[in-house]
Formats: structure tokens, C-alpha cells, sequence
């Protein structure tokens, strides 16, 4: 939880410079990384490690992925969509404790577990190559628009 309290810390920044879409990309990719380097690793060091930096990650993520989705919505519907994005998210970490409950009884069934994550944040990277920029930040940073 301190990684992910200080990858918050670290999204307004990080998302100011660089973007909310490129943020989302690169914090997906992080978490992609260390839970693959958390799978494999034999070393009880190193899943503390890369599970705080996966929680780093995941913190930069949850802050700036509301941010985002306000951003490119339309005024109509941006309230819904922002509810959405919370009721998927309380979702998904539901979803995943009841996974993770499943697969925890096999052996190596933790890092099975994993592998759920995983699947779920490279199927969020691809998706991300396909939205657009915030218009808000392409303002601010003097952009042209797509």
C-alpha cells in the first residue's frame, strides 16, 4: 500500500508532463513487468520488491485513469462514465479476490493468480493505443489535436 500511496503522489505530476494517455501506457506496462517479475522470481526480496513497485505503478494508474476518462468524455455523459469506471473497478477487485480464492488451493495457484492481472493489463495497453489524447492536455501542452 506505500507504493501505491506514493505512485498517487506521483501521477500529477508524471501525468502533467508527459500526458494521461502516455501515463496510463507506461504505468500498465510497469505493472505488467513487475507482476511478470513477481511470477517468476524464487526470492522472497524480490516479490517484496516488485510488488512494491507494482504497487507504485498501480497507484499512478488508479489516480490518473478518472482524470482521463473525464477528460476525453462528452459533457452529456461524463458523470455516468466516471460512475462507470469506480463500479468497474470495485468490480474487477472483487472479480479478482474471488479468482485469486480459486487458484490460491493449487499448488504454485499464487502465481497462477498472476497471471489474471496480467492478461487484464495487456488487454488494457492494447486499448489504450487507440484512444485519443486528453484534448485538455493537448491545450496545455500546445498541441495540435489529432
Amino acid at each position: 500500500y506505500i507504493g501505491e500511496m506514493l505512485g498517487a503522489l506521483l501521477a500529477f505530476p508524471l501525468f502533467e508532463t508527459i500526458g494521461r494517455k502516455f501515463t496510463l501506457i507506461y504505468a500498465s506496462v510497469a505493472c505488467i513487468c513487475m507482476l511478470t517479475w513477481c511470477t517468476v522470481t524464487e526470492s522472497g526480496a524480490n516479490v517484496l520488491s516488485s510488488r512494491f513497485c507494482m504497487g507504485w505503478a498501480m497507484g499512478v494508474l488508479v489516480a490518473t485513469a478518472p482524470v482521463y476518462c473525464s477528460e476525453i468524455s462528452v459533457d452529456e455523459c461524463r458523470g455516468q462514465n466516471i460512475a462507470f469506471l469506480s463500479f468497474a473497478m470495485a468490480v474487477g477487485s472483487l472479480v479478482s479476490c474471488i479468482v485469486y480464492a480459486l487458484l490460491f488451493s493449487f499448488p504454485f495457484g499464487w502465481r497462477l493468480s498472476l497471471l489474471v492481472p496480467i492478461a487484464v493489463l495487456t488487454f488494457k495497453f492494447g486499448m489504450l493505443c487507440y484512444l485519443p489524447d486528453s484534448p485538455r492536455w493537448l491545450l496545455a501542452s500546445k498541441t495540435p489535436p489529432e
